[in-house]
């Protein structure tokens, strides 16, 4: 295990050093699809993020999501085409969802809290924040919210730096729902 080529490409099959107990359990609660069990430290796609809210929302209420909505550029993810449904992601406009896009540490705050609160029927208590980068940031409510809970669903990049635009990797995304479904199970 370690490093391996598919095509030439270099492929890490472990996570970074902080989460390997992370995805290890995320993956024995059957929370971490197959598909994202490599590639840890890349940054996580859209529709990779709803794979994992799909997963989550499933297994934690024991119920397949029977909700759907299409977008012109889904090319037929169910797991995109659920979480659209529940009305927790709504695309990037014009039936716009942009799959393959990179999301972003602001995009991944509001998605969790209404995986939270529309996947999951339960609300997040809010938080206090003292990011001092979040100035103009759309997330700032769910930002309160993931730190709302001890220890918080997601943390700063620093004690007063959240990164609102910074891309949010793949092991951060496991980790997230992991904590998310730890405070489900509460």
């Amino acid at each position: 295990m370690g490093i391996l080529k598919i095509n030439g490409v270099v492929q890490d099959e472990k996570p970074s050093g902080w989460a390997a107990v992370t995805v290890n359990t995320a993956k024995d609660l059957g929370i971490l699809p197959e598909s994202l069990q490599n590639n840890y430290q890349q940054p996580a796609t859209r529709a990779e993020f709803c794979a994992l809210a799909v997963s989550l929302i499933e297994k934690a209420t024991g119920t397949p999501i029977s909700a759907s909505k299409v977008f012109d550029d889904d090319k037929g993810d169910i797991n995109v085409q659920k979480i659209a449904g529940l009305g927790i992601v709504t695309g990037r406009g014009g039936g716009v969802f942009d799959p393959n896009g990179g999301i972003s540490r602001q995009e991944a705050a509001v998605i969790l809290e209404k995986v939270a609160r529309k996947g999951l029927l339960k609300e997040l208590p809010s938080g206090e924040i003292a990011f001092k980068d979040l100035g103009g940031s759309y997330a700032v409510d769910a930002i309160k919210k993931m730190r709302g809970v001890s220890p918080g669903i997601m943390s700063g990049k620093s004690a007063d730096t959240f990164d609102p635009d910074g891309k949010f990797t793949r092991e951060e995304s496991v980790s997230t729902m992991l904590k998310l479904w730890e405070w489900f199970q509460k």
